[in-house]
């Protein structure tokens, strides 16, 4: 993809259109996420000396909406959240 695509046509709208050479496929998209999962990794062990071992979401149980009915402010003695 050139960068003249990317700087009139998705960051700078213009009123003339520019035809993009080529359009991003699906594969495009596939290693720009792979790109950033990278990335991510990379800086979360800079950051916080650990890294994350993998980005795809942790199965949670039949019964994920638990969280929701548990309640999370608990009102102390004087009336205060």
């Amino acid at each position: 993809m050139k960068p003249q695509y990317v700087h009139q046509r998705v960051a700078h709208r213009k009123r003339k259109k520019l035809k993009p050479s080529r359009l991003p496929t699906w594969d495009d998209l596939d290693n720009a996420i792979d790109a950033l999962g990278a990335l991510f990794k990379d800086l979360s062990l800079l950051i916080t000396g650990s890294s994350a071992t993998d980005l795809l979401p942790t199965w949670q149980g039949d019964d994920w909406e638990w969280v929701f009915r548990q309640p999370w402010a608990v009102e102390s003695a004087q009336g205060e959240a």
